[in-house]
């Protein structure tokens, strides 16, 4: 039954997690696609997850401003919040606390993100994407800087994540546009208001590890088209230093990844409108 795109709120939203078996997430024989010359990326993220090392503090990681303030000005500090209640004779308590995570440099346009913090360094590039060259030779030196100054013990999770946005129109069905969707049977004759679909991949070969959510969006207030959102996170899991070029090469082998997990997911219709 083909999955019709209907208007939010027609149906509750449910929240689909599918561990497949590893040997349905490898890449098929076939030949990759080329990668696409106009992506519809509203955001793209490199994000790599370290060990402070033992004389990590929050001085060296505010000194990474020194060296990229003239792109990024302004700065702001990350805090983290936690809560608690005790439960005593005179009633209930309520505490709470704050700690410094690390600082957010912005670009003056505030499209660019430098996140450093004691656990780990993010590049965010907001809309419009420059493409991958672009991204990666600015994310990339930025993460070198933040390794030299901040010397972390270990890096031990490198991932990337890119934010998709399709526009639709509302009668289209799903599978005019995805390949990898959420199907209802034919007796059930209801028509889809919304879904919330996530799906965990792997690639047991390289290591590598995919998490791909999808959703509706509804129309906005200026009645701009429904849009269909495909978030999609690659990672790997590493315990090697911060120097090693293992690092790079494991960046490389995810976009690789990414592209083959988000392209493959398209119709050959949704891909010639982004080549």
């Amino acid at each position: 039954m083909p999955v019709r795109i209907g208007q939010p709120g027609a149906i509750n939203r449910a929240r689909i997690g599918t561990a497949l078996n590893p040997s349905v997430a490898e890449p098929s024989r076939r030949a990759a696609p080329a990668p696409l010359r106009n992506p519809p990326v509203v955001e793209a993220i490199l994000d790599v997850h370290v060990v402070p090392g033992k004389d990590a503090t929050l001085e060296g990681l505010k000194s990474l401003g020194e060296t990229v303030d003239r792109e990024f000005p302004t700065r702001t500090t990350r805090k983290s919040f936690s809560g608690r209640f005790q439960v005593t004779e005179s009633g209930v308590e309520a505490a709470s606390d704050s700690h410094v995570e690390g600082y957010l440099f912005r670009s003056l346009d505030g499209r660019r993100v430098v996140q450093a913090k004691m656990t780990g360094f993010v590049f965010n590039q907001l809309q419009p994407y420059p493409g991958w060259d672009s991204f990666i030779g600015t994310a990339w030196p930025l993460w070198e800087t933040y390794a030299a100054r901040f010397k972390p013990a270990m890096v031990e999770r490198v991932g990337i994540r890119f934010l998709n946005r399709i526009p639709v129109r509302p009668d289209e069905p799903l599978e005019a546009h995805l390949e990898t969707r959420p199907n209802l049977p034919g007796a059930l004759g209801l028509q889809l208001g919304g879904f919330f679909m996530a799906l965990d991949l792997a690639d047991t070969k390289r290591g590598l590890q995919a998490t791909v959510t999808q959703t509706l969006e509804p129309p906005g207030k200026l009645g701009d088209a429904p849009s269909l959102i495909v978030d999609l996170e690659v990672f790997k899991q590493l315990r090697t230093d911060a120097g090693d070029s293992e690092v790079r090469r494991t960046v490389d082998a995810l976009r690789d990844f990414k592209n083959h997990v988000f392209e493959t997911s398209l119709t050959q219709a949704t891909r010639s409108r982004f080549e």
